[in-house]
């Protein structure tokens, strides 16, 4: 199997697929392993480091996709500098690996599909205990909650915890958590010197308590307080799809607000 990395196309993207140490065991298994020159520069990981690995470099991208059995991306296929569509350029019947996102790129998939191509979402992947290390939406949304409180501390006005000096005292920041999903699980700890966080609104008393072990408080919201719908549940769909699927719901049955 040949496996490809070519660079990522969006402009603000610096992330690669594979660094060093993943291609190294790939090669070590007897795989072969292709790289567009520069693909890794903005993740601080230079030629020279695949070079060592025994990463091959292919420079033109349309043979670099076009010989590839598998290729690995960050992001979906786009539209090249030159004006080439990534998904062009690989062979029908090839595998294609990256955070798709289909619901916000259908044109991509689209693509693909028409060009046989199988892909795999790694955001898609349900998080499980067994598959979650290769689900990147929760190892990405980690780093966003992280970058978030790094972001609001550049934001706020003051400093995030209680500075005592000759000058006088600078109180302790409240922070305000938005979302307590696993990116608003990260900066639930509190902040160096700064309050314990306040959860906003979350989806349910599962996701809240993931905030309780940091004594972050939490607010609430129309989830709680709201009734559920008493409608009949329809004699073909379950109770668990029925609150999956609300198209499942006869049509005079009352709806809540989240």
């Amino acid at each position: 199997m040949k496996i490809a990395i070519p660079m990522e196309v969006r402009p603000d993207e610096h992330r690669v697929a594979l660094d060093p140490e993943s291609c190294r065991k790939l090669i070590q298994l007897g795989i072969e392993v292709t790289m567009e020159p520069g693909a890794g520069a903005g993740a601080f990981f230079p030629d020279a480091a695949y070079l060592e690995a025994g990463v091959g470099q292919v420079a033109d991208p349309a043979r670099l996709l076009g010989e590839a059995d598998f290729v690995v991306k960050v992001g979906a296929p786009g539209v090249r500098p030159d004006g080439r569509q990534e998904t062009d350029l690989m062979r029908p019947g090839a595998m294609l690996l990256a955070s798709l996102f289909p619901t916000r790129h259908l044109e991509a998939v689209t693509r693909l599909a028409e060009r046989g191509i199988t892909a795999f979402s790694t955001d898609c992947i349900p998080r499980t205990t067994r598959a979650q290390a290769m689900d990147t939406l929760s190892s990405q949304a980690n780093i966003v909650g992280y970058k978030g409180v790094l972001l609001g501390a550049v934001a706020l006005p003051k400093y995030f915890p209680m500075l005592m000096t000759a000058a006088g005292t600078t109180l302790q920041a409240k922070v305000f958590v938005i979302g307590a999903g696993v990116a608003g699980c990260r900066p639930s700890p509190p902040p160096s010197g700064s309050a314990p966080p306040s959860a906003p609104p979350t989806c349910g008393p599962r996701s809240r308590s993931r905030s309780n072990p940091w004594a972050a408080s939490t607010s609430a919201s129309n989830w709680d307080r709201a009734p559920r719908p008493a409608a009949a549940t329809p004699p073909n769909c379950r109770p668990r799809t029925r609150r999956l699927k609300p198209a499942c719901w006869p049509s005079t049955a009352p709806r809540w607000t989240w």
